[in-house]
């Protein structure tokens, strides 16, 4: 199992790469909740609500324990203090990722940095 970015489900609700949705089923995709709110925040209409929620359907879902938000925490404050600000959910994904040893598949190159500082992120990529 992978844990999927929403960079990942945003592209691949424009694209609908049949490579992608190839990765998708064979690595058993993941999302967590707050990537859930992510990709359903940024529909704008009832058309792409609908797109949103069927590309979702396709993921399992890795749970965010109480746990994790002190831990979260804990790490955005690690990446502030070596320089590196990074938005709120980002943050929580990738601590999700680090937690549960799920590698992360995004998009979004500032996970690079914090697989510098976070015991644990490891990212996947995409076989070419």
């Amino acid at each position: 199992m992978i844990l999927t970015d929403s960079t990942v489900l945003i592209r691949q609700i424009r694209t609908r790469d049949p490579r992608v949705t190839s990765i998708i089923s064979a690595r058993n995709a993941a999302v967590c909740g707050i990537t859930v709110f992510e990709v359903l925040a940024g529909a704008r209409n009832a058309r792409q609500q609908a797109s949103a929620a069927a590309m979702l359907a396709s993921f399992q879902r890795v749970p965010t324990p109480e746990s994790i938000w002190e831990a979260a925490g804990l790490n955005q404050a690690r990446f502030a203090a070596n320089g590196l600000i990074f938005p709120l959910p980002d943050a929580l994904i990738a601590t999700v990722a680090a937690s549960a040893g799920l590698e992360l598949w995004t998009y979004d190159n500032h996970f690079t940095a914090m697989a510098s500082l976070l015991s644990g992120l490891r990212l996947f990529h995409e076989p070419p």
